[in-house]
């Protein structure tokens, strides 16, 4: 969240004025230099309504009065009308094109009317005149990030501080910059440096709540968007700040109360409508997401409003038009992995063998924060399932076991597998599940890399291999299964869940479901096992989650190598 301009905000008025006090009567026989000084004073002393018809006085006396043009078109700037600053400040300059102030100026009014590489190009001239003016490159910082440009707004930002340290809008306005680009731990550097010169600013506070909230410590920023919140309650950008805290805090229906508040002061949000268009999504209420998702689209598009638009509309068994959607998405971002996989879930002609690595890592990255409260909330329980499995098994055996969680993501498992673990070894695509698993220190090592790799790296290494939720992202299991048996000590379990289809159900031993998920025929699964050499031990019909209001079937598998849990042992 930048600082706005703000018109009461002496660092928006483009230059310092210092003129005698007004008079508070007209003077007869004026001259045009008085006139312009008794303007400006009443100008620069808030007199707004006073200063215009003196400024305009003068213009009739001397229409080409470059200085009188340039602090009119201020006036107008300040009075919330930058149209009608642009053209004033615009004749001023062809009168006096070395005032560096009306350069700044009509950058300001550009700026504010969203014509960002015209007000860029202002702020340049600006520095051309005097390239160490902190306030045209704190602007040109300004200007920068709204054209999408963070590193180049940075260093525009370092360079207005490196003259101007203490500005508390330029330290907010780095911190922004640093957030957006993933680095919330400098920005509240930053943002502390603001707070202490200027304690209240409400952007910085709201910016503080944010950069919390993305380095997790949700208690604190949650804490800090109250602190603005009970300064001004009435700043939209604060409760959807709140929201996303709340949201994050897996308690969605405050978050969604939040972000409705927010609607309230700003009813076109796009990312308002954004995020409450997404966390309605995750509670499973299609119907309104579709309608704030779709709002935001049509202003905002980008790769979480396409996807959660997307999983609304498989939701509400719009399958047609959620392929639709990945179509416009994949045009757009060609490149980016999950469209590509959801478009072949929709085409049974073209089934991948398995999801992409590309996918898989991308999917839960983004799904990271998220991932356990979605979970739950859905009713999954695969990790507890097969731990009483294996707990079954193994009866009475006390021997600590070198355990590796393959698909680990945010370590689930984790808490239900240590007390059975001499080692518990952790692997997973996505860097930003096992950011999630490392934080609560269970695992002796955590890994990020594709499994099968994985498991081939380590021959006879382990005792025990679960994978809850892994499987579902691979249709072909022969290298999932060849690569798990030799990674297994002699006597070795293997623990997995899969979504099943029916068993007296024809066709391929796998499918890529609509939700992007495969499910396997439990016949297939048991053949390939004693292809790859395993002896099953069990196989349980269990409900793998919920899903469009209705249970998900799936199987929990336990095998073994050599016969290393015969009942006679």
């Amino acid at each position: 969240m930048k600082n706005k301009p703000d018109t009461n905000n002496p660092t928006n008025n483009p230059g310092t004025w210092r003129f005698d006090p007004p008079s508070p009567t007209a003077m007869p026989d004026e001259s045009p230099e008085a006139l312009l000084s008794r303007a400006a004073s009443l100008h620069q002393s808030g007199q707004f309504e006073l200063a215009e018809p003196l400024y305009r006085q003068l213009l009739a006396i001397q229409p080409d009065n470059g200085d009188a043009l340039h602090l009119l078109g201020v006036l107008r700037y300040q009075q919330r009308d930058p149209a009608a600053a642009v053209p004033l400040i615009e004749a001023a300059l062809k009168i006096i094109p070395a005032n560096i102030h009306a350069h700044t100026g009509l950058g300001l009014a550009l700026l504010r009317l969203g014509r960002f590489d015209e007000a860029l190009a202002s702020f340049d001239r600006a520095l051309e005149i005097k390239p160490d003016n902190a306030e045209a490159l704190g602007k040109r910082g300004e200007a920068l990030q709204a054209l999408g440009q963070p590193k180049e707004a940075l260093a525009a930002y370092n360079r207005s501080l490196r003259y101007r340290p203490n500005h508390a809008e330029t330290l907010n306005n780095r911190a922004a910059v640093l957030i957006e680009t993933g680095r919330p731990g400098e920005a509240l550097t930053s943002l502390d440096q603001a707070l202490a010169l200027a304690p209240g600013y409400i952007e910085a506070l709201n910016n503080r709540a944010t950069a919390l909230n993305a380095l997790k410590r949700h208690a604190e920023a949650l804490s800090a968007c109250d602190e603005a919140l009970a300064i001004r309650s009435d700043i939209s950008q604060l409760h959807n700040t709140r929201g996303a805290i709340l949201r994050n805090l897996g308690r969605r229906e405050e978050a969604v109360a939040a972000f409705r508040t927010a609607l309230i002061g700003q009813p076109e949000a796009a990312d308002i409508h954004a995020n409450l268009g997404v966390t309605l999504q995750e509670m499973g209420e299609a119907e309104p997401a579709e309608k704030h998702l779709r709002q935001a689209l049509a202003t905002r598009p980008g790769a979480v409003v396409y996807q959660s638009l997307a999983i609304a509309l498989y939701q509400l068994k719009r399958n047609t038009e959620a392929m639709a959607l990945y179509q416009k998405w994949l045009d757009l971002e060609p490149d980016n992995p999950i469209p590509v996989h959801m478009l072949a879930a929709g085409n049974s002609e073209a089934v991948p063998a398995r999801a992409s690595d590309a996918y898989v890592a991308k999917l839960f990255d983004d799904f990271a924060d998220n991932f356990e409260s979605t979970l739950i909330g859905l009713g999954y329980q695969m990790p507890q399932v097969l731990t009483s499995l294996i707990r079954a098994e193994l009866g009475d055996k006390a021997t600590p076991l070198r355990i590796l969680d393959a698909g680990c993501g945010t370590g689930l498992a984790a808490p239900l597998l240590k007390p059975l673990a001499s080692q518990l070894v952790g692997v997973d695509l996505s860097a930003g599940m096992l950011a999630k698993a490392r934080e609560r220190a269970l695992y002796d090592e955590l890994v990020v890399g594709e499994l099968c790799a994985f498991m081939a790296s380590r021959p006879a290494a382990f005792d025990l291999i679960i994978l809850a939720d892994t499987l579902v992202y691979f249709g072909d299991l022969e290298e999932a299964f060849r690569t798990a048996h030799g990674a297994l000590a002699p006597g070795g379990i293997f623990a997995i869940a899969l979504e099943a289809r029916p068993a007296d159900s024809t066709g391929p031993d796998y499918r890529l479901e609509p939700h992007g998920r495969y499910s396997h025929r439990p016949d297939y699964v048991t053949r390939l096992l004693a292809a790859n050499g395993f002896t099953l031990r069990k196989m349980d019909d269990v409900v793998i989650r919920r899903e469009l209001h209705a249970d998900v079937a799936g199987i929990a598998v336990l095998a073994s190598i050599d016969n290393g849990m015969n009942d006679d042992e």
